[in-house]
């Protein structure tokens, strides 16, 4: 019989598909590497609980909050990214709508011939169809102006601002063709809205895009809000500019007065907005 080592394992006393089974029952135990650990890994003291005395002990301003505060919310309000998706997706459906491209647009907007085929070729000869490009550029001026004004204000406040002044964008326009009416030149002053049209809708075109920004790039946000403010300056010279081209290329002594009532109208809705811009 032969003889077997004990530090040899004996597989004799089970069957091979029993040892993933057979358990052991001896401790285990530990296994002496002839290398004492603790000369290899310093061992972590650890340091006594120190208590200082605090100094607001006895001080005037002493706690008053023991509670966690809940952290203030830095984000824009859930209707503000509703408001500019509503803004995009109306824009995006009167462009389609009126067969309109943008590059039309901005030849429209400095050359009066291609003014005339932009009006013939998307049908904008009635101003209740293009109206919609001056609401869409009070929509979307109405939302800075109310985030800036009243931070803490709701949707319900957007809304009422925005109602009031596509009132006074109407008021406004009505009062342009009044004057054209008493002045006797009602082609120029028309023809001089649907210019301003033009120009406003590609403002609420820019405006929109560049809100999305403003909103949602904080460390930018003021800068592009500058940058918008800075364009829509821009966009009024270049209005008043052909406003002046249209209103005087007839010779007449009225068209002086005209003029002067017209940027009398065009410019108290510019001051009063740079006013509040201003106070904020």
């Amino acid at each position: 019989m032969p003889e077997y080592a004990s530090d040899t394992l004996d597989l004799t006393l089970s069957s091979f598909w029993q040892w993933d089974i057979v358990s052991c029952e001896e401790e285990t135990k530990e296994v002496n590497t002839g290398i004492p650990l603790d000369s290899l890994l310093q061992r972590y003291e650890v340091q006594p609980l120190v208590s200082r005395k605090s100094m607001f002990h006895g001080h005037m301003l002493q706690v008053e909050h023991r509670d966690t505060l809940s952290r203030a919310g830095a984000g824009e309000p859930v209707w503000v990214f509703v408001v500019l998706v509503m803004l995009s997706g109306l824009l995006c459906l009167y462009y389609k709508m009126r067969k309109l491209k943008p590059l039309a647009l901005m030849k429209a907007a400095v050359d009066g011939r291609a003014l005339d085929r932009l009006v013939r070729d998307c049908n904008l000869n009635r101003g209740v169809v293009m109206l919609p490009m001056g609401m869409l550029l009070v929509l979307a001026a109405t939302l800075p102006v109310v985030r800036r004004v009243a931070p803490e204000a709701e949707w319900w406040v957007y809304v009422a601002a925005a109602t009031a002044t596509g009132l006074l964008y109407v008021v406004r326009n009505g009062l342009m063709r009044f004057l054209g009416n008493v002045f006797e030149r009602r082609h120029e002053v028309a023809r001089l809205i649907t210019s301003n049209y033009v120009y406003h809708l590609l403002e609420a075109s820019v405006l929109t895009l560049g809100l999305f920004l403003h909103f949602y790039l904080p460390l930018a946000g003021t800068v592009v809000l500058w940058v918008l403010g800075g364009l829509l300056l821009v966009g009024m010279v270049m209005r008043m500019v052909r406003s002046t081209k249209i209103i005087f290329t007839q010779s007449n002594g009225s068209s002086f007065y005209l003029f002067y009532y017209l940027c009398t109208v065009e410019l108290i809705p510019a001051v009063v907005a740079f006013k509040l811009f201003i106070m904020q």
